[in-house]
């Protein structure tokens, strides 16, 4: 049984046109992984980390600087 009706045409007098790959159609692979050159054990500690309180006073001093809602006193 078939869906669509019968040609007479030859199926293999069919012709296609072949179509390079453009240069953005290739896939490119993807670069090697490479292991990091030290250790996680002997990074570096991070250099400084803020306290709660150094963090609050900066958060107010950028709040009263370039906050466009504050009005200086």
């Amino acid at each position: 049984m078939r869906d669509q009706p019968f040609s007479k045409q030859d199926p293999q007098a069919q012709t296609t046109t072949a179509v390079a790959p453009t240069s953005s159609s290739v896939p490119r692979p993807a670069p090697p992984i490479t292991a990091p050159d030290t250790p996680a054990d002997q990074l570096p500690p991070p250099a400084h980390t803020l306290t709660p309180e150094e963090q609050m006073a900066l958060y107010e001093k950028d709040l009263k600087e370039n906050d466009w809602g504050h009005q200086p006193g």
